[in-house]
């Protein structure tokens, strides 16, 4: 079979760079530090499967894990979560590729941004999914919470085995998403911007907008909860379900069929 080696570490001096390209698990907490202590980037990539267990931490700069990820809990090292930390301002955070196990996903880019080409949990679900900049995702299943608390560019499926789905600033459908809660609530405290066309379905969860929803593409709101919309609204066609019906504000407009 093949072999493995243990991970390779090469600084480039001039970009401050640590690249990690062996698919082995990392074990303990993985940090970039450049010459004047500012922090260097980080790429971890594999011709296989990329197997972090614990966290991964810079300063100011980039993480980049370039190749499929599993986040193996098969180590010592390994506890319940998975932390990719850069502290200050500056510096994104990139999953090219798939992101899988059962692991609570952190990601947390100080000023910089967030990319998950994903999709994050198709071929075993993530335990959590939290993130702590804007953030760009293409589809995420968990068996419990997903917490974009710095806004969220959706794109594909989205599940939560009965957590709660929440939204902390604005959402954005990029590509036509559904998100499912399995009885979990679902909330977006910013605007809401239609790109393509949306269907929310809780179950037995309460259903909220708080900002306005806009973008002249299908929304289907599904619960048999509360259902709160905010002002404006103007998208089209609307599909509403719910158990209880709250319309807040003067003027809704629903546009289409």
């Amino acid at each position: 079979g093949r072999r493995h080696h243990p991970p390779q570490h090469r600084r480039q001096r001039r970009h401050s760079t640590i690249v990690i390209d062996d698919g082995q698990p990392v074990g303990g907490t993985v940090s970039a530090t450049a010459g004047d202590g500012t922090g260097g980037e980080l790429t971890f990539a594999a011709a296989g499967t990329i197997t972090p267990a614990d966290n991964v931490l810079t300063t100011g700069n980039d993480v980049t894990f370039d190749g499929p990820v599993a986040l193996t809990a098969n180590n010592a090292f390994a506890g319940p979560t998975v932390s990719v930390v850069i502290d200050g301002e500056g510096g994104d955070i990139e999953f090219t590729d798939a992101v899988n196990q059962a692991r609570n996903l952190v990601l947390s880019p100080g000023g910089g941004s967030i990319r998950v080409a994903g999709p994050a949990g198709a071929t075993a679900a993530l335990s959590s999914l939290t993130t702590n900049g804007a953030a760009e995702v293409n589809g995420a299943l968990t068996t419990g919470a997903q917490s974009y608390n710095a806004g969220l560019t959706a794109s594909g499926d989205f599940g939560t085995g009965g957590g709660a789905f929440t939204v902390t600033g604005p959402l954005t459908v990029a590509r036509a998403s559904t998100i499912t809660t399995d009885g979990g609530a679902f909330s977006v405290s910013g605007a809401t911007t239609l790109e393509a066309d949306l269907a929310v379905a809780t179950t037995a969860g309460a259903l909220g907008f708080g900002g306005p929803v806009t973008g002249l593409h299908a929304l289907s709101l599904s619960t048999s909860w509360l259902l709160t919309l905010g002002v404006p609204v103007s998208a089209g066609p609307v599909t509403l379900t719910a158990g209880d019906l709250d319309l807040v504000g003067e003027g809704i407009v629903l546009s289409g069929t």
